[in-house]
């Protein structure tokens, strides 16, 4: 019973440390993506060329963000955390 008590704890533990170091950075930089593919979807409804442009710049910022944090996470903890 306390080796099962230990493992789950220990288990949680990395869920967490997983969770901090991928989940939490992961969702503020995918809603970032979105609300800048929503700005692009505004922008070119009302012609705003340069705000399009904006909104398309920092959706390319935050796909790349999104794709090297994959990465970083997927070298420190495997392929199989992702």
């Amino acid at each position: 019973m306390r080796e099962l008590y230990t493992l789950t704890v220990k288990s949680t533990l990395c869920s967490r440390q997983l969770q901090i170091e991928f989940v939490l950075p992961f969702s503020e930089t995918a809603q970032v993506l979105g609300e800048s593919m929503a700005g692009i979807s505004q922008h070119c409804k009302t012609g705003d060329v340069a705000a399009f442009g904006e909104s398309v710049g920092v959706a390319s910022k935050a796909l790349c963000g999104l794709t090297e944090a994959a990465g970083q996470v997927r070298s420190q903890h495997g392929t199989n955390s992702l």
